[in-house]
């Protein structure tokens, strides 16, 4: 889900949805794409507890959330530390990321090499998925969980010995 500042407008995309277009006021605080009538997105401004968000209402589906990420420049830590084989027993899949030309890469079954892109620290996004990768007691990088459409927080472990991609 991707909320931007364009010249025409609060352009709104969830490809996943099928949903692309520009948001036009709906109401205080609520906004929907002109001509559509199954999706409303309210902004909510965010607490000292929430980060702001927008709540996507797609009729029939229960309201969905999607927190605001700020992107940015990451920390500095070096790319390398996030090389390596990632298994999902969740998924019974197996995902490699290298790095290439100052960027993380991922290796995914059927599909072509696709760049990562640091949003911050740990987090990553690949199209419209979120990865972030976590680490052990050590700092060291020994996980991620992916979030993607149908896949909440779906886990990969490094695997043992899998070494840089």
């Amino acid at each position: 889900l991707t909320l931007t500042w364009q010249a025409e407008g609060l352009h709104f995309a969830a490809p996943w949805y099928g949903f692309d277009g520009v948001l036009v006021a709906a109401g205080e605080g609520a906004y929907a794409i002109a001509g559509e009538t199954e999706l409303s997105v309210k902004i909510e401004p965010g607490s000292a507890d929430d980060a702001p968000a927008a709540v996507i209402h797609i009729q029939g589906e229960p309201p969905r959330r999607f927190a605001r990420v700020v992107a940015g420049p990451a920390e500095s830590v070096p790319l390398r530390e996030y090389a390596g084989t990632y298994a999902s027993a969740e998924a019974n899949t197996v995902y490699h990321v290298r790095v290439a030309d100052g960027h993380l890469w991922v290796q995914r079954p059927g599909a072509p090499d696709s760049p990562l892109t640091s949003l911050d620290g740990d987090l990553f996004s690949l199209d419209d998925w979120g990865l972030r990768f976590a680490r052990n007691a050590a700092g060291m990088v020994d996980s991620f969980a992916l979030t993607a459409e149908g896949a909440f927080r779906l886990n990969f472990t490094r695997v043992a010995g899998g070494g840089a991609a």
